[in-house]
């Protein structure tokens, strides 16, 4: 199923039909504060905080943004090497052809978001160490 939240509430779509997920792509998901997931492990927003907790609850963010006006998430996602879950609204056509790939290398890129927040675990421990020795 694909969900999606808006002011008017939480949405349901069945994506076990091809057609409702074509449909879906053509949404418009970047509602301000609005937030869409597929399945259990694929959560699109355009929040930095929605992103993050996504991470922190064993999910793959996708950042569905402007990524010229929206450089905190473009540098963060930048930093952590995942880039590639950017989908950036202001090109045209909208690439939603990255999703397939995405799901199918799911376990890859939930390592790779637990090997970064480990390495930044351990710099912010070290520098506070610094300065509190």
């Amino acid at each position: 199923s694909l969900y999606w939240e808006d002011s008017a509430g939480l949405h349901r779509m069945n994506t076990s039909d091809a057609s409702n997920l074509s449909k879906a792509a053509t949404l418009n998901i970047s509602v301000e504060g609005g937030m869409l997931a597929y399945g259990d492990y694929l959560i699109f927003s355009n929040r930095l905080h929605v992103l993050m907790f996504a991470m922190r609850c064993d999910s793959i963010p996708i950042a569905v943004i402007d990524a010229a006006k929206e450089e905190k998430i473009v540098g963060i996602f930048s930093d952590a090497g995942l880039k590639r879950l950017i989908l950036d609204i202001d090109k045209e056509p909208f690439n939603v052809s990255i999703l397939p790939e995405i799901a199918a290398n799911s376990h890859q890129i939930k390592e790779e978001i637990a090997a970064c927040f480990d390495r930044y675990q351990d710099k912010a421990e070290t520098l506070l160490e610094s300065i509190f020795s």
